[in-house]
């Protein structure tokens, strides 16, 4: 609205607005825009309140969101496929476009209350395109959570990190320290059978040296016993008693020889 003072008179000029040159009507809520391709297509290219946050809606607020809507344009690529439509060798699609308004009840408004009509074409085409990528529709708080999981990630790696390297100079250093001790624990282990041996076979050997003490006092006394045939031969003694003294010498020596080749097993 306008207010306009003259010197006679009070003029109120009011400004109706428009979208794509057509003019809005009162009890509007509510948009829809449909392209007109020439064949009698009428695909949804906008559908949306005619106001945000108080402001009526403009033609590039509907381009911004044509540009991104991936539906839309994969169904242009299968109309160009099925050669339906031409696509335009500079990438900018132009086509005129049918307004229709609706009430909060979802109710077409009336454009022109003479002809009761609900919907009209635009006199001139309008430009179009592509976007290269979907817009971020992400609010500030989903931002920051995104960012603190992110730094949360890159600490969990760079810990990860630091204990994979501690284990690996850990795992070093134990290697280095086994290299370094393995031969002494080897020579430990040998000294420990060795005398583990001697202490098993110690029982062994106290009976081998007491047995082979009673064998020397037994060869002492075949010894003497030796000593006096050889003197009571000497004094006269018969052959017959120097036979028998010979025999029982012969099995003594023997009986000892197998003793002690038993003890020696």
């Amino acid at each position: 609205m306008r207010i306009s003072y003259t010197a006679s008179a009070l003029c109120i000029v009011y400004h109706v607005p428009t979208l794509y040159g057509i003019p809005i009507p009162p009890g509007a809520t509510q948009v829809e825009v449909r392209p007109i391709f020439g064949r009698g297509q009428r695909r949804l290219l906008y559908r949306g309140p005619v106001e945000q946050d108080g402001v009526f809606i403009t033609e590039d607020v509907i381009a911004d969101h044509v540009s991104n809507d991936a539906p839309l344009w994969e169904y242009l690529s299968a109309q160009v496929r099925a050669k339906t439509i031409q696509a335009p060798q500079d990438g900018v699609w132009r086509f005129k476009l049918s307004v229709c308004f609706q009430d909060q009840h979802g109710a077409p408004a009336t454009l022109d209350p003479d002809t009761g009509i609900t919907s009209r074409v635009t006199s001139e085409a309008w430009e179009f395109w592509k976007g290269d990528a979907s817009p971020d529709k992400s609010t500030p708080v989903e931002h920051a959570l995104l960012a603190v999981v992110k730094e949360t990630c890159a600490l969990a790696r760079s810990a990860l990190e630091r204990t994979m390297a501690h284990e690996q100079n850990l795992a070093s250093a134990v290697k280095e320290v086994l290299t370094q001790v393995m031969p002494s624990i080897a020579e430990m282990g040998k000294g420990i059978a060795l005398a583990s041996a001697q202490a098993q076979h110690a029982p062994f050997l106290a009976l081998v040296e007491k047995q082979l003490g009673h064998e020397n006092q037994r060869a002492d006394k075949a010894t003497d016993a030796v000593l006096r045939m050889l003197k009571d031969r000497q004094e006269g003694g018969g052959a017959l008693d120097d036979l028998t003294k010979l025999a029982t010498f012969g099995t003594a020596a023997m009986g000892l020889m197998q003793k002690a080749k038993g003890l020696a097993n």
